[in-house]
């Protein structure tokens, strides 16, 4: 018989969705010590129970860092795509230039 060991799930647990979802109204509607805000629920796939993923004051400045990295991300993807036509286009002179070469020797 294959038994697998009880899933030692630390974080809290709540049955399902509906009771995730009344727990997050109460709590974010209260203030909190450190400014966490309650986000949304998931279900767990080691415990099959519902849990909390939530947004402090410290996960706040990380959001901030990763939106400024996609930014600088965005902003290197153009200078790749502006650097891309460049050689594209001088390619594409290059190769007018050759067939005209060849066909009007």
């Amino acid at each position: 018989m294959d038994t697998k060991p009880l899933s030692t799930c630390t974080k809290s647990k709540y049955r399902d969705e509906n009771q995730i979802q009344i727990f997050i109204d109460k709590f974010n509607k209260t203030k909190s010590k450190n400014n966490t805000k309650v986000l949304r629920g998931y279900l767990c796939e080691k415990c099959t129970c519902w849990h909390l993923t939530s947004l402090s004051e410290h996960n706040k400045q990380d959001e901030a860092k990763i939106k400024a990295l996609h930014g600088e991300i965005a902003s290197c993807k153009k200078t790749l795509t502006k650097r891309k036509n460049i050689i594209l286009e001088y390619e594409s002179e290059t190769l007018f230039q050759a067939i005209k070469r060849i066909l009007f020797k």
